[in-house]
């Protein structure tokens, strides 16, 4: 016998919708239900929910399509994941997939430094170097870069910071000792690694987003190990989700070349960017 539906099934879901069948089996759940009338979806939000029906919290604050949930509670179901990012497909470093060319004029990178850039680490502490830094081996040296001023800044100054009151308090000695690097050399060779190419490799939005950098790095060794010999690749930003960033593999040293760099605050779109995520200096 399938377990009593919970009563967060909308009220507007009437005996003439395509859930009409299922519905009607529980008629005193969907006519009582205290939610708000919007179309054939549940609102989680506010539903009371009895201990036979609690659902984890990650479940509260979404909508799901009333058919699939009915499946879902029907299997026994209730505790909602998602699949996390797996390790890449073999395929991903035997097959070579057809590469963006993106001149490194287009770039920028922020750094605590005043000299050495661009800078390829080894450290094994972002999310995209080589796992052989556990041995003491890394197979590479990697360095992030952003396609704008803004996905530069929310992956450097703004990567460990939390915002207080809508707004990030940042100290004056780090905004004044930050530098942004442009670059001219040769056109650089990269993977795309976002939209249908990253849905085709099995990956999504974890790549960028998981708190764990374990995956991630194999999925960079994977693209260093490709036979199209990639200067890199193009991933989505996790601070700055809209905009798009680039890892370089040290391979890539001899095709970018510093041409200018300026203080962070002297930096021609900084105090749009500074605006936009509401940076205070203290």
């Amino acid at each position: 016998m399938a377990p009593p539906v919970p009563s967060c099934i909308r009220r507007s879901l009437s005996p003439t919708s395509k859930n009409a069948a299922s519905l009607r089996k529980y008629p005193r759940h969907w006519a009582t239900c205290q939610a708000p009338a919007s179309g054939s979806f549940l609102s989680l939000r506010n539903c009371p929910l009895t201990a036979a029906h609690r659902l984890q919290r990650s479940m509260m604050a979404m909508s799901i399509s009333t058919t699939s949930w009915l499946l879902l509670w029907r299997s026994g179901g209730g505790n909602v994941t998602a699949l996390p990012i797996a390790p890449p497909p073999r395929i991903l470093s035997t097959e070579k997939w057809r590469a963006s060319r993106v001149l490194p004029q287009r770039l920028y990178r922020i750094s605590g430094y005043s000299f050495g850039e661009p800078y390829f680490g080894r450290s094994g502490g972002n999310r995209f170097d080589a796992p052989g830094w556990k041995f003491n081996k890394a197979e590479y040296g990697a360095c992030y870069l952003g396609y704008t001023l803004e996905v530069a800044m929310a992956e450097s100054i703004l990567h460990d910071q939390m915002p207080i009151d809508g707004k990030f308090l940042i100290a004056n000695t780090v905004l004044q000792n930050s530098y942004v690097y442009r670059f001219t050399g040769d056109s650089l060779l990269l993977l795309n690694l976002t939209g249908a190419l990253l849905k085709k490799l099995s990956g999504h939005g974890d790549l960028t987003g998981t708190s764990s950098y374990g995956v991630p790095q194999q999925w960079a060794l994977a693209v260093f190990n490709n036979p199209a010999r990639y200067d890199g690749f193009i991933y989505a930003s996790r601070h700055a989700t809209l905009g798009k960033a680039v890892m370089l593999f040290d391979r890539a040293e001899a095709k970018i070349t510093q041409s200018i760099f300026t203080p962070l605050i002297e930096t021609p779109g900084y105090a749009k960017a500074a605006k936009q995520f509401a940076i205070v200096g203290m």
